[in-house]
């Protein structure tokens, strides 16, 4: 499993070569890799390639490779900053350029303005290795010169992403200190330990927007049985969560159908015991799929983003282009909708960060 990193917590680089992924980086942006040597400080924007650091132009999007067994001596820290052409939240994924991809370590997210170049991550040789430390805080030449003179010990073993985080970082701040969602100020809310990886996989995809609400139109009709029995319904609504929390939502609205009841589902809500208390109250009975639709319209005018979970393959071709399917339960035999709207889940355990990622990525696609 991947390392959720935590702001100001450095865990051990995963392996000494390197692939560093910009996530949420689009044409306009500039990315920066900055380091003081011998010889003085230097500065790199993805030009002409150096023996230890290069940037990767066969993949789309904007990715690098490092070498840190190739770094030279007297470079003891590198920072890793990024100035954007607009508002928004970007991540940074870094993984073994060979090897096993679940090493990765992934940046909670950082909220970046134009105009100021916010260093978001670096990577730190200490007398063990090198470790990562992710950051959301403006590059300045004092952070700069801190940055090059502070001490910094040597990371402690990684938390997993199945391991419950100690603390919660919130929102990444802005330069006054004010959490912010593409750029626009937003409200704190407290991340419960058990959600707090998932919502660091969402807001590392860098496609967390700011929305007024999030709603969740959950499907129990008789054939989601498998789904509620294996845990993959429960799962699935536990990102939405997830994805609401990284939103700065505090809770989803979230109604059952057949039998049109709703309640706001905390962060802090188990999704098992809220389905487990729905069917104990209704029972599972024969799904309406003409009303599923027409609750689905009725809601898309109502702003925020709307969630549908069912296991109706033909389902997503006839919701409002402002729905997001999350498909739970189909056989993975079944036809798949095309289209960017829908996120399939078909197999057990779930992944449940891995698949908030997915959903926060799914929903940039309805704003």
């Amino acid at each position: 499993m991947a390392v959720h990193l935590q702001l100001h917590q450095p865990v051990p680089a995963p392996a000494a070569q390197l692939r560093v992924e910009w996530q949420g980086f689009r044409p306009g942006d500039t990315a920066t890799a900055g380091w003081t040597g011998p010889d003085g400080e230097h500065r790199w924007e993805g030009g002409t390639g150096l023996r230890w650091l290069q940037r990767d132009t066969a993949r789309s999007g904007e990715e690098w490779r490092i070498n840190l067994d190739g770094v030279p001596g007297g470079v003891d820290r590198l920072r890793l900053s990024v100035q954007p052409a607009a508002p928004r939240v970007v991540g940074v994924a870094v993984s073994p350029l060979t090897g096993n991809p679940d090493d990765s370590v992934l940046h909670p997210g950082a909220s970046v303005e134009p105009g100021c170049s916010t260093l978001v991550l670096e990577l730190l040789r200490t007398a063990t290795g090198w470790g990562i430390l992710a950051l959301a805080q403006p590059e300045t030449p004092d952070a700069a010169h801190t940055a090059e003179t502070d001490t910094v010990p040597d990371p402690a073993p990684a938390s997993r992403a199945d391991s419950p985080a100690r603390t919660n970082p919130g929102p990444a701040a802005d330069r006054r200190g004010q959490p912010r969602i593409d750029g626009e100020p937003v409200r704190s809310v407290p991340v419960p330990a058990h959600l707090q990886a998932a919502v660091d996989a969402a807001r590392s995809s860098g496609a967390v927007r700011r929305r007024s609400s999030v709603a969740a139109l959950v499907d129990l009709s008789a054939s989601m049985r498998p789904a509620l029995v294996d845990g993959r319904l429960a799962a699935a609504l536990r990102a939405v969560q997830a994805v609401a929390g990284a939103s700065s939502q505090s809770a989803v609205s979230t109604s059952f159908l057949p039998g049109g009841s709703t309640r706001e589902l905390s962060l802090e809500a188990d999704p098992g015991s809220a389905l487990f208390d729905q069917l104990t109250a209704q029972g599972l009975v024969t799904g309406n799929r003409t009303h599923l639709i027409a609750e689905c319209e009725r809601r898309a005018g109502h702003g925020g983003l709307q969630i549908v979970l069912t296991d109706d393959p033909s389902l997503p071709a006839h919701l409002p282009a402002s729905v997001v399917t999350v498909l739970v339960g189909a056989p993975v035999s079944a036809e798949q909708p095309s289209g960017p709207r829908t996120v399939t889940v078909t197999v057990t355990p779930v992944d449940v960060p891995l698949l908030a990622r997915g959903l926060a990525e799914c929903a940039r696609t309805v704003d």
